[in-house]
């Protein structure tokens, strides 16, 4: 699970002079086997965005790196998906992917109607209601327990033509 959230320093940043550090544990067969780290636009809106958002059809990305050890056991990675929530936190999720570590990664996924390939999406899902964007991590199985950050950086969709959250501030 996320057991924390905080800035962290311009040395685990992609871009910007800041990323949001999320503290994970992962234990196999645990309640801690998985954790979201989120940003609900309701709560915090990015500057000059009005949440629900209309994300039918638009790509949200977000950069993700994992530091070495976050993957795991090779024979069983842990895993990473992006999501979306509408404003009655039905959510929609990208394909489960395995880690990489030690580098940036941005993830992608087309909002919409339709379940994206491999992924998953609960009925009645609204793209054009989105308050909630984030990122899931996940227990590969035996083996792969890990227990320390990862990090977030630039969540962005085309509606401003920006990046919507750098996390260079506290209050991103």
């Amino acid at each position: 699970n996320v057991v924390g959230l905080q800035q962290a320093a311009a040395e685990t940043a992609l871009t910007g002079v800041g990323s949001l550090r999320a503290n994970i544990r992962l234990e196999f067969g645990a309640p801690t086997n998985a954790g979201d780290a989120e940003v609900d636009m309701l709560a915090t809106p990015p500057l000059n965005v009005r949440a629900p958002v209309n994300l039918d059809r638009q790509v949200v990305r977000i950069s993700v790196f994992c530091p070495a050890g976050a993957r795991g056991n090779p024979a069983n990675p842990n895993r990473l998906q992006i999501y979306a929530k509408d404003s009655d936190w039905r959510a929609e999720y990208t394909v489960e992917t395995n880690i990489v570590e030690n580098e940036w990664i941005t993830y992608s996924m087309p909002v919409s109607t339709n379940t994206p390939p491999g992924g998953w999406k609960a009925e009645g899902f609204r793209p054009d209601r989105i308050r909630a964007l984030g990122v899931r991590i996940k227990c590969g199985g035996t083996n792969s327990a890990y227990a320390g950050p990862i990090y977030i950086d630039t969540v962005s969709f085309p509606v401003s033509g920006r990046p919507l959250y750098g996390f260079d501030s506290s209050l991103q």
